[in-house]
């Protein structure tokens, strides 16, 4: 059973706080959820709603329609009235279409507590899914700080008991599970996946959706060690990564398109002096400022052929919030193995979602790619741009023996010297050829899910995993075989590692959320292969699964 649930209402009137302990709650309950938060860039007022699909099985995207409706302001009401489904039922202190089946605002004001009416109503709503009292109990006492936790406790109960009294049952989720359980965002999980890769120093300028990113490392810095420094521009904050990444500090960037556009020559100078580095892109929709609450999966290509001249580089895209942690955590591995800048494309669909996921216990990468001291003290001339088969040369830091360590932005010799000699920069210029081949040869294939080779291919990449994941597999529910192809690896590519499923496949088609088709334009680009049909959102906003369905249905049959 599925139940979505729509939090709506203005800026400031709580539905955070209400997603999050209605997500708690669930996973305490051992029942799994989603959330997407639809928010507009403004600090108090508009129309805003977070939208929960709570389920006994694990969930990875919301629905358009809404089965209970928890309308904490009357244009809310109106506006999103029509997406109730037929059996929805709606929570408000306003008249509307549908008659309210509890008032929270009147159990707010019974309180003398106005600003709880999300409490109230989220209280309501555990109670209508049959989540346990004390559940419910616990997952309040762990967001509301003391100072208010008490008053909200007693509207809440209150409101849950009334839940109970009414005998609803309609939307009782019971647990398939009990197994322990987190309720944690896609921005918290790629920040634990930058401290379990190793992470010591990150620099950047704030940027949403990225900026979360600089807040929960520099929150956990007592805790981990990490430096963080807000640099004035995200010019300085990419020079700031290299020149710590040149010391051995595994570093890292974030920002949003608009930043990563002044950090390009910086990344070309990471690709110069062989430097590893992380720097993730949280998307959102352009050209310029465009919009900042919002998603787009818009700067693929961007990130690919970011950075003047030709050198190797890495982008990976997560796939989901618990991906966010994996991904994160081996992009460090795979900058300073392959001593090149790696670039992580996220948007703020993923950043801003929270799910319900297993607990897991984070490891920390300890695995180290750079020289030691004892490996130095082997070395007699230690030549840091040394020319070698693979085109990767052992990467030493400056201090940690008597051999110089050269980096520089102009073309170099071995040791690392400026030079202009024809000869030499040919050299350079293959062994950087060669550096790339090493990448490519190392690349991450797509991963294939389906059985019949012949059946409809659906590719994606990115946050759209998890809601293709889910349309695929409701269509195969319906008896409709469709086959899914997900990148996460995007760059360097080779056509042998995609272009045999596409070869098989009766029908390919593309679901992004892009107007430009940025994954259909990269395998175009490089294995001359074009895709049957696409399926594109450009309206800022993810994919619901529902709708998908019916696209893919479409397109399927």
């Amino acid at each position: 059973m599925e139940v979505n649930i729509r939090i709506s209402g203005s800026a400031g009137q709580g539905m955070a706080t209400a997603q999050d302990i209605l997500g708690i709650a669930c996973a305490r309950s051992g029942l799994y959820a989603y959330s997407v938060n639809d928010v507009e860039s403004r600090i108090r007022g508009g129309n805003n709603f977070s939208q929960v699909k709570v389920s006994e099985n694990p969930v990875s995207a919301v629905d358009s329609y809404v089965d209970i409706l928890c309308a904490l302001s009357e244009p809310t009401l109106t506006e999103y009235t029509e997406f109730l489904c037929e059996n929805g039922i709606v929570i408000a202190g306003f008249s509307g279409t549908k008659t309210a089946v509890f008032n929270p605002d009147e159990m707010a004001a019974k309180h003398k507590m106005p600003k709880a009416s999300g409490t109230a109503a989220v209280a309501y709503t555990c109670g209508l899914l049959g989540i346990n009292r004390d559940v419910l109990i616990s997952s309040m006492t762990s967001v509301f700080p003391e100072k208010i936790r008490e008053i909200n406790l007693i509207i809440g109960l209150e409101s849950f008991d009334a839940a109970v009294l009414s005998g609803n049952t309609t939307f009782q989720v019971k647990p398939a599970n009990q197994t322990k359980k987190l309720w944690i965002s896609g921005n918290a999980m790629l920040s634990l996946g930058a401290v379990a890769g190793n992470v010591s120093f990150m620099s950047a300028y704030p940027m949403s959706p990225a900026t979360s990113i600089m807040t929960n490392l520099s929150q956990w810095s007592s805790e981990t060690g990490i430096i963080v420094e807000q640099a004035e521009d995200e010019i300085s904050a990419i020079n700031m990564v290299a020149g710590a990444a040149y010391t051995g500090a595994r570093s890292m960037t974030a920002s949003s398109g608009g930043g990563f556009a002044l950090m390009v020559e910086g990344v070309s100078l990471l690709g110069m002096i062989e430097t590893p580095a992380v720097i993730v892109i949280a998307q959102r929709p352009g050209p310029a400022t465009g919009l900042p609450t919002r998603t787009m999966q818009g700067d693929l290509r961007m990130a690919i052929h970011a950075g003047h001249g030709y050198f190797p580089k890495v982008v990976l895209a997560p796939c989901g919030v618990e991906d966010a942690y994996e991904t994160t955590r081996n992009a460090f591995d795979i900058a300073e193995e392959f001593q090149v800048p790696v670039i992580v494309l996220t948007d703020q669909h993923l950043q801003d979602s929270y799910k319900v996921i297993e607990d897991f216990e984070p490891e920390i990468s300890s695995k180290r790619y750079i020289l030691t001291a004892e490996d130095l003290e082997k070395i007699s001339d230690y030549k840091r741009f040394a020319l070698t088969e693979n085109g990767i040369s052992p990467m030493a830091c400056p201090g940690h023996s008597k051999h110089l360590v050269i980096v520089d932005s102009d073309e170099h010799d071995e040791y690392g010297h400026l030079t202009e000699k024809p000869d030499i920069a040919a050299a350079m210029v293959e062994k950087r050829e060669k550096h790339m081949q090493t990448v490519m040869a190392n690349a991450i294939a797509p991963v294939f899910d389906g059985e019949d080779s012949d059946a409809p291919l659906v590719m994606t990449w990115g946050s759209t995993t998890g809601v293709v994941k889910e349309a695929v597999a409701k269509l195969r529910s319906a008896g409709i075989n469709v086959n899914m192809l997900v990148f996460k690896w995007l760059w360097p590519l080779a056509p042998e590692m995609f272009v045999k499923y596409m070869e098989t496949a009766r029908k390919t088609i593309i679901v992004e959320n892009s107007v430009s088709g940025e994954l259909e334009s990269v395998i175009r680009e490089i294995a001359l292969k074009t895709v049957d049909s696409t399926i594109r959102k450009v309206t800022g906003r993810p994919f619901n699964t529902d709708e998908l369905v019916r696209s893919l249905e479409s397109e399927v049959k």
